[in-house]
């Protein structure tokens, strides 16, 4: 099932979108939103209130362009690691962010989620 609605989200969204091969233990998909150039997947703990976003968007930045221009500024410490060939930004209360052929990539976890989940996250989409 989360096949076709990933599918249907990607036609909506206009570009390929895709889920993470790694689901932390405990979460699941809990729901897919996708718009004109996004796509929005959440994932919810089965015992609990955590959550985490991963919002796929089209995006024509490099990752120079990424630091310069949303981490950065926004946050003054952040780490960058590399996830495969991807070079990933952690900042923030559990958040990460990285940029791959076109598209740019936010998980947003709120504390929910480890640095080691994040780049197991990045590695996998």
């Amino acid at each position: 099932m989360p096949g076709l609605r990933l599918h249907a989200a990607s036609a909506k969204a206009g570009f390929s979108a895709s889920l993470p091969a790694y689901h932390p233990a405990g979460y699941s998909l809990s729901k897919l939103d996708a718009g004109p150039g996004i796509v929005a997947s959440r994932f919810g703990s089965h015992s609990d209130g955590r959550a985490y976003t991963i919002t796929q968007k089209e995006s024509s930045w490099n990752s120079q362009d990424l630091r310069d221009k949303f981490v950065a500024p926004a946050y003054a410490q952040y780490q960058t690691v590399q996830a495969g060939s991807r070079t990933v930004y952690l900042y923030g209360d559990g958040n990460a962010t990285w940029v791959d052929t076109g598209v740019w990539y936010v998980i947003q976890s709120n504390g929910s989620l480890g640095d080691r989940q994040l780049i197991e996250l990045a590695e996998s989409l």
